[in-house]
């Protein structure tokens, strides 16, 4: 593991947060949190075309 630092927006952070919590807790802990926020980062990794997409249309 290693430790990075990023800025996002709150609202952001606080969905990511959410999301971390779902899959922790709604799995009573058998997906730790580090694993959670790992998917859920290589999810979006794999979309990143996608996402490019979406941001050039929005920017």
């Amino acid at each position: 593991m290693t430790r990075r630092t990023y800025y996002y927006s709150t609202a952001a952070a606080d969905a990511l947060a959410a999301a971390v919590d779902r899959l922790h807790y709604g799995s009573h802990g058998r997906i730790s949190k580090n694993a959670a926020l790992d998917a859920i980062i290589r999810a979006g990794v794999e979309q990143v075309d996608v996402i490019e997409q979406r941001l050039r249309r929005e920017g």
